[in-house]
């Protein structure tokens, strides 16, 4: 069987369409660009939320890349356990770990200071190993710095897009 070759109509039409998607504005999903909060230093931040939340932004600003000088971004993180559900043997079946999140993006060139704060919580299950508290303890902290570095990331693009 022989294969008929493109024909010369199929091609043109696909070379048009290239050209009306890229002159209407489109971006592809992934941009290279960044969000425009644009390069940051992140100053290191106490405790081990603190070094995970750190990782987690510096995913973040991993496409923050412009000709510009970074800003420095200073992140106050506190955070508070509480024990939420007490069982029977006296172990804790529901534990609470509270945050407070307070951040400053030092102002640059022609770039105002950004501040802001927000607080955040997660909740883990307990357990009736005492040894195993440790390791949820952990999961709870990576899993709540995931959240804070999304949220303060996006309060930061939207400050960054509000003051152009």
């Amino acid at each position: 069987m022989i294969k008929k070759p493109a024909s010369r109509s199929l091609v043109l039409a696909l070379m048009g369409l290239g050209l009306l998607v890229g002159g209407c504005g489109f971006s592809p999903v992934y941009s290279q660009n960044g969000s425009g909060v644009g390069p940051v230093n992140i100053a290191p931040i106490d405790g081990r939320t603190g070094y995970f939340l750190e990782q987690e932004l510096h995913q973040l600003a991993v496409l923050e890349k412009q000709n510009t000088t970074p800003r420095n971004l200073k992140i106050k993180l506190t955070r508070d356990f509480s024990n939420i559900a007490l069982g029977q043997d006296s172990f804790y079946k529901r534990i609470k770990i509270n945050y407070s999140v307070e951040y400053t993006l030092e102002a640059s060139n022609n770039k105002p200071e950004i501040k802001g704060s927000f607080v955040d919580s997660i909740a883990f299950s307990g357990s009736t190993n005492p040894y195993s508290e440790v390791s949820l303890q952990k999961d709870a902290e990576q899993k709540a710095a995931k959240e804070i570095a999304e949220r303060l990331w996006r309060e930061l693009m939207i400050k960054t897009n509000a003051t152009k």
